[in-house]
């Protein structure tokens, strides 16, 4: 596994749906906007639901410690407040690859398997882009590095890329998903939305020739949780168009929905 590779700047159809969904701080966005003319038409968003995790077993031979009236520890770590989050200043969570992307395999909300392919960071300035108008949104709200990671599905046929992007505040997530969600819709080309930037798996594996394609169609979506954004972009690995759209529709969600719960509970 090594790091994944940027698209080039080339002529790209970004086909995507949009639904907003609001819970308490958490504002989710599921876009799938067009680079054409085509009219943005909605669909049913997958849900986010946090990984079950699982304890170790085996026959262990515990001696007590204690009598039943002998106090138990104190702990003394205060309880972790999500709402550090919001702000550079007050997230001590850690900003590292094996936070975002844990897990060498998992299987998404939509029964495929996906294994991670690369992963590595980027400059969030330069590289979550392939325009100005994608770089300028990002310059103007305090980017940074972002991390990136790359998943297969089982059959081969397509894989997904995932980008964290930390800013300094949820405001500025926030004002960069709203500039997202509006360019998603308005039918332009060359936009903030079309030229976000997939990242395909390192040299060897199925799909990594498609960042180097000039005509590529995917189908992505986006969200926030405090001052983080993920965007998830998925398309077949020779770039092609699609008459179905469920395949490329259910990765990016999987996807996405495994990441940003890495995002929400950090370990």
């Amino acid at each position: 596994m090594g790091p994944p590779q940027k698209s080039n700047v080339g002529v790209i159809a970004a086909v995507a749906i949009g639904l907003v969904l609001v819970v308490g701080l958490v504002a989710t966005l599921v876009i799938i906007g067009s680079g054409g003319d085509d009219e943005p038409t909605a669909a049913p968003s997958a849900s986010t639901e946090p990984e079950e995790s699982t304890q170790p077993g085996g026959n262990l031979d515990l001696q007590p410690t204690g009598g039943p009236d002998d106090d138990p520890p104190e702990n003394t770590e205060p309880p972790f407040d999500p709402e550090s989050m919001g702000s550079a200043e007050t997230d001590n969570t850690p900003f590292t690859l094996q936070r975002f992307f844990p897990d060498e395999s998992f299987v998404g909300s939509d029964g495929v398997t996906y294994t991670l392919t690369g992963t590595s960071f980027f400059d969030a300035c330069t590289d979550a882009g392939n325009g100005d108008s994608t770089d300028n949104l990002m310059q103007a709200h305090g980017c940074g590095d972002m991390a990136v990671g790359v998943y297969a599905d089982s059959t081969s046929s397509y894989f997904v890329s995932a980008m964290v992007i930390p800013f300094p505040t949820t405001a500025d997530a926030q004002a960069v998903s709203d500039q997202l969600d509006a360019d998603s819709h308005n039918g332009r080309t060359g936009d903030t939305f079309d030229d976000l930037a997939y990242f395909c798996p390192p040299n060897g594996y199925p799909g990594a020739e498609a960042c180097s394609a000039s005509n590529v169609y995917w189908w992505g979506r986006f969200g926030t949780y405090y001052r983080y954004l993920v965007v998830s972009i998925a398309l077949y690995n020779d770039a092609r168009s699609f008459d179905d759209s469920s395949q490329l529709d259910g990765g990016s969600a999987a996807v996405y929905d495994h990441v940003m719960n890495a995002v929400r509970y950090p370990s």
